[in-house]
């Protein structure tokens, strides 16, 4: 049986990762049997999340990650260590589905295209490198102002939409894990979610230039403006002859429309005019924009 390397999707959030991957899924990636609505597999996601945790970052605060793992080789062993058991262990089923988890027994050796999507991967990409050397990564990124707007309006829609339920309750009577009343801080003012957009941004850079031979970066705005190219020079990339039949939909689906879409608002505007000159900013190409 031949065992196929996975695809990693990474991103920062709010910046097209959902939607590649959704495309993606739709041409025959495996990207996880139990998905979140964004979807990120369920079982990837707790495993990202536990893994910055465990190094005292999350999401929204992952500088310590880098910072745990370059200075301290027995957290990373033992990380990947845990890792690698849960990989073959009954909580895979969660991504492989019970069926696949019969066959195979280890999500390493799956037979089919797969991979999964979590923006966390940019921090947790070396990481995972190592325990699948053979990996194709897949980076989308999106200009910073609409990812900031996009993150500030999901964190206001959460602190609106929060609503007491016997789950919640418990946890509060029991003070068990996190009720989401809020899910971040910092994204909730437009100019912390840049300065989040830019950290990611920088990572991924380290990494392209650490894995620049299993390596693609692509720019949302241009993605939807060529969707069936990318995802023509996506399949080339990854190694697998994708169901292209089903191109035309995703070509005809694809939102156009959300391309630099802070321009009709003259506030978002004005953020980006503090921001055009920065040389990261500059170095995308976002920074002359009108």
């Amino acid at each position: 049986m031949n065992f196929l390397a996975p695809v990693i999707i990474l991103g920062m959030h709010r910046s097209g990762t959902t939607m590649l991957t959704k495309h993606l899924e739709t041409l025959g990636l495996f990207v996880g049997c139990k998905k979140e609505e964004n979807c990120e597999s369920v079982f990837f996601l707790k495993l990202n999340s536990w893994i910055l945790s465990e190094c005292c970052a999350s999401w929204d605060n992952p500088g310590y990650f880098t910072k745990c793992i370059s200075s301290n080789v027995n957290i990373k062993r033992e990380l990947i260590k845990v890792t690698t058991y849960h990989l073959s262990s009954l909580r895979a089923i969660e991504y492989m589905g019970l069926r696949h988890y019969l066959r195979y027994g280890n999500i390493s050796k799956l037979s089919i295209p797969w991979g999964w999507k979590d923006p966390r991967n940019t921090f947790t990409v070396e990481f995972w490198k190592e325990i699948f050397p053979s990996a194709k990564i897949v980076h989308i990124y999106r200009n910073p102002i609409d990812t900031a707007e996009s993150l500030r309006k999901r964190e206001l829609t959460i602190r609106k939409e929060f609503k007491h339920s016997l789950k919640t309750y418990i946890k509060q009577a029991l003070l068990l894990g996190k009720t989401n009343i809020l899910e971040s801080m910092r994204v909730a003012e437009i100019h912390g979610g840049v300065g989040l957009w830019k950290e990611y941004i920088c990572q991924a850079s380290l990494m392209e230039e650490r894995f620049s031979s299993d390596w693609m970066s692509i720019q949302y705005e241009d993605y939807v403006e060529r969707p069936e190219y990318y995802l023509n020079s996506l399949s080339d990339f990854i190694g697998t002859d994708f169901d292209r039949g089903k191109l035309r939909n995703i070509v005809d689906t694809t939102q156009l429309s959300r391309k630099y879409a802070f321009l009709n608002d003259k506030e978002l505007v004005n953020v980006y005019k503090q921001l055009k000159d920065d040389v990261v900013v500059k170095r995308l190409g976002y920074g002359n924009l009108f």
